[in-house]
């Protein structure tokens, strides 16, 4: 058996915590997937091994880390405990769970030769558990376990789930089975058999029950006990059933749910698709007066009093996913999925932003403190200290400012095309520059280029302030969800691969991949990152120059959409369910150490067919010129301290020089007329 360690508890209001990974909202994250209430305590559990208890009736909250797998069976409270205590089941784990946070292992040996303990059943004298072998039960005050019945099939059925009665017990398969046990007298019985996967399965009495079953328009429903099944018609989707009393069911699914009070004849449907503070739905529950409980997506706990006309949120954080950030100086922005957050102390604080004027903002820049430009629906909005200045163009889903403020460039949708646009009038007036595929973020590197994702396998780039664009075609075809270039090098994430370019895109080498990859950086040279995981949790990859490969270096709770490089290893990461989190990466000292120019480069500019002169030269060095988009032009090795390029091979444009040696690298732009 596994042991439980003693969990660490930390309160909710504590804005400081070293092992906190979330910046906003100022606390751990979890989704919640279960839900005990009894008066005013409320137990609930969910991912990333957390809990959270209320003693005030959802007031105020606890929230703690349990050190254990967090794959919940379910939770439950104990009876004839006040409300003080429930049970929490885990995979081979009993646990009672206390609301002043403390757990405690409760002995079930006796039940190990029985297989994975599937599930938990209650009533005000026993807890049950159903395991792949048999059924067991035992007295909330001594917890001393009794044999009930064998669970033994003639073919290998598979358990999926179980419900309880006053009289019985019910085990359903996945092949469609529902057998009953009856509590006094034993037995195992099949009872129906629907053919089709039993998902879930209640009862509100011994003759009504419901359940859920695979590939069925609506949930069925029992009126004589589980012998008889049939299917209720005009329901709106097929969830798991939660019942008050045989005639009051809900069902809910991710940002909806529906409630019927005449037993599933009639339904009212509530949608909560236009709440940015209602995260998705994991797990529905009524308490003993009839007040729905709703918990899901980031800490989130919804409470209807009315059979779910409206509803309170207990914890009322962001919860849409945040898919973009940027920074310039103090301020900040994120955006996504219709939320706006906006923080004016460099990312320690944020506060949510909205106007009637933005309609479903998708993507932001800082301008200057205290000044954006969001991208939304509505088209390029200017705002400035909080007031919307100007609101332009068509829809907008993807906004770029340039390093100098200069000129913004937008992907907008026209009609059915995507439109790349520029304003240099701070989003005034815009001028249509190129049509393509739908674009993905707009990024640019130290050496002024600008590109895009622009479909499989291809990218746009401009070198000349998005005036022009090209397009780029790898040799590789595939989905490209994010592309990084910097200092000769290029990144691309192709498929859920990531590669690695040194000769503008000819060669690629894949050097890492995974799961939801995103989140390319160049830290330093030959220092990457990487974020993958899955829909609930993040691992950040790292390879350190000389490394041939990547490590994950640490993981954390959500995914992360969108992130933002601010130099120095500090990287700002926005995340699922409405969360900002920072990572600060030990950059390597490396023997490389790039200053912006020093030896002397003269004349520059240049006209191409002179000589570019290079003075205080560390000898020996390598000499080498790059284009903008990173080809190398030339390369030698120089042994004095002063020597001359030709530039007849050079056409007009921007190139740069590097100059390395063993203990440093030093880069210099030009510009060839």
């Amino acid at each position: 058996m596994k042991s439980i360690i003693t969990c660490i508890c930390v309160l909710m209001t504590i804005s400081h915590l070293a092992s906190q990974e979330s910046i906003f909202p100022k606390q751990m994250a979890t989704d919640l997937t279960h839900i005990a209430i009894s008066g005013d305590n409320i137990f609930t559990v969910g991912t990333c091994s957390r809990a959270q208890v209320s003693t005030d009736g959802g007031s105020t909250w606890d929230i703690f880390d349990i050190e254990i797998e967090e794959f919940w069976t379910g939770l439950e409270i104990k009876p004839n405990s006040n409300g003080n205590e429930s049970y929490l089941l885990h995979d081979d784990i009993l646990l009672i769970f206390n609301i002043d946070k403390s757990l405690t292992e409760v002995n079930t040996s006796i039940l190990e030769g029985f297989g994975r303990m599937r599930s938990m059943e209650i009533d005000d004298n026993y807890i049950y558990i159903v395991s792949d072998g048999a059924i067991h039960k035992a007295p909330h005050g001594s917890l001393e376990w009794e044999h009930i019945v064998d669970v033994v099939y003639d073919s290998p059925y598979t358990i999926s789930t179980s419900a309880i009665s006053p009289t019985s017990i019910y085990v359903t398969s996945r092949e469609g089975h529902v057998f009953e046990t009856n509590k006094t007298s034993g037995g195992y019985v099949e009872v129906s058999n629907i053919n089709g996967w039993i998902r879930t399965m209640t009862m509100a009495n011994d003759d009504v029950g419901y359940l859920t079953a695979q590939g069925a328009s609506g949930p069925y429903k029992t009126i004589d006990g589980g012998n008889t099944w049939v299917e209720i018609q005009d329901w709106p989707e097929n969830n798991p059933v939660r019942v008050y009393n045989e005639d009051i069911i809900m069902t809910s699914n991710t940002n909806r749910f529906f409630v019927s009070t005449d037993g599933g004849a009639t339904n009212t449907a509530n949608y909560m698709s236009d709440d940015i503070h209602a995260g998705l739905i994991y797990n529905t529950r009524f308490d003993e007066d009839g007040n729905i409980y709703m918990v899901g997506e980031s800490s989130m706990v919804l409470r209807s009093s009315d059979l779910g006309e409206t509803y309170d949120n207990l914890i009322p954080n962001i919860r849409t996913h945040l898919n973009n950030i940027h920074f310039n100086a103090n301020s900040g922005i994120s955006t996504g999925y219709g939320s706006i957050l906006i923080s004016n102390d460099a990312g320690e604080n944020w506060e949510e932003y909205s106007d009637a004027n933005i309609e479903n903002p998708s993507d932001g820049v800082v301008l200057a403190d205290g000044k954006f430009a969001i991208a939304s629906h509505s088209g390029v909005s200017i705002v400035n200290n909080g007031v919307v200045e100007s609101t332009a163009g068509a829809r907008a889903d993807r906004i770029y400012v340039a390093p100098d403020n200069s000129y913004l460039l937008a992907s907008l949708v026209i009609g059915s095309s995507y439109v790349m646009s520029k304003s240099s009038d701070n989003g005034l007036t815009w001028e249509n520059k190129r049509f393509n595929d739908q674009l993905g973020r707009i990024k640019s590197n130290s050496a002024g280029l600008i590109y895009a994702v622009s479909g499989d396998g291809k990218y746009i780039y401009s070198t000349d302030e998005g005036e022009t664009w090209d397009e780029k075609e790898l040799p590789i075809i595939g989905w490209m969800s994010d592309i990084v270039i910097e200092d000769g090098v290029e990144l691309y994430n192709l498929n859920g691969d990531v590669y690695e370019s040194k000769d503008n895109g000819i060669t690629l080498t894949e050097i890492g991949g995974g799961q939801r990859v995103n989140n390319l950086h160049i830290l330093r040279e030959d220092h990457y990152t990487y974020t993958n995981g899955s829909s609930v949790t993040m691992d950040i990859k790292e390879k350190k120059p000389g490394a041939t490969s990547f490590s994950t270096i640490a993981s954390s709770c959500g995914t992360a959409y969108g992130s933002y490089n601010k130099g120095n290893g500090e990287v700002w990461y926005s995340k699922s369910a409405g969360y900002i989190a920072k990572f600060d990466f030990d950059l390597v000292t490396s023997t490389i150490d790039r200053v912006e120019s020093n030896p002397d480069i003269y004349p520059n500019p240049i006209v191409s067919g002179e000589e570019i002169m290079i003075d205080g030269i560390t000898n020996p060095s390598t000499i080498s010129i790059t284009n903008i988009m990173g080809k190398q032009i030339l390369n030698r090795v120089v042994k004095d301290h002063s020597t001359t390029i030709n530039t007849e091979e050079l056409i007009p444009g921007n190139y740069y020089i590097s100059i390395k040696t063993d203990n440093r690298m030093t880069t210099s732009k030009i510009m060839v007329f």
